[in-house]
């Protein structure tokens, strides 16, 4: 079991507050006609947690659809270099297994051999926080695809929760990560039990996806 810890509700949203003193926090965030996007918190009882899918990627803040890469001045004949906004380290939070698993695929690609200076610096200075999904989507298809709905990477995250019925189980994928989580108040250790209480919720969303899945698109998949 390692280091995991579980800690409730209303501790969760606590320790929420205490980090948007600290740094730049975002988060999923129910707007009009049900819509549900990721922006900056101003407050942790501003998140919507019990989202399915949201009109905005979470990666938009690490691997921007426009980015500013230099200026060119004609009149001087010269070019300057325009450096990523990296003056508060952030924190994405409730990120889906299925987003997670997209942001490790841009990892494998800017991370690699060739490594992109730009969102290298973005993704090093960004804390990820995944929320297990519980329950399928309406039109789902993670399980199938082996991206959810619980979280399926094994690196590159830094915290995982689960929502169980009283609490929230909390795992690690950095120390960054465990050492972020240990500034919350009124952790407990995680047991036996809390693990037996996520396997059973892991196994009934996967088998609710895979009926989703085969209702919406047919007996072959």
């Amino acid at each position: 079991m390692g280091n995991a810890f579980v800690l409730s509700e209303n501790k969760l949203y606590s320790w929420i507050d205490e980090l948007i003193t600290n740094f730049s926090v975002f988060g999923p965030v129910l707007k009009k006609r049900n819509q549900t996007v990721f922006e900056k918190l101003t407050k942790a009882k501003n998140l919507h947690l019990d989202y399915c899918c949201t009109m905005t990627s979470p990666r938009k803040f690490i691997y921007p659809s426009r980015q500013l890469l230099f200026k060119i001045s004609r009149e001087k004949g010269e070019y300057e270099t325009v450096l990523p906004n990296n003056t508060r380290n952030s924190i994405i939070f409730a990120i889906h297994p299925c987003d997670m698993h997209a942001i490790s695929v841009l990892d494998r690609t800017f991370l690699g051999d060739f490594q992109d200076f730009y969102y290298r610096t973005l993704r090093q200075n960004t804390i990820t926080v995944v929320l297990n999904c519980n329950k399928a989507c309406d039109k789902g298809f993670c399980a199938s695809m082996g991206t959810g709905p619980f979280l399926q990477v094994e690196k590159g995250f830094d915290i995982v929760l689960t929502a169980k019925p009283q609490n929230y189980l909390i795992e690690f994928g950095s120390e960054r990560g465990l050492n972020l989580v240990a500034k919350a108040g009124n952790l407990q250790k995680a047991h036996k039990k809390d693990f037996t209480e996520k396997s059973q919720l892991e196994n009934r969303a996967m088998n609710q996806n895979r009926q989703v899945s085969l209702s919406f698109y047919g007996s072959s998949i």
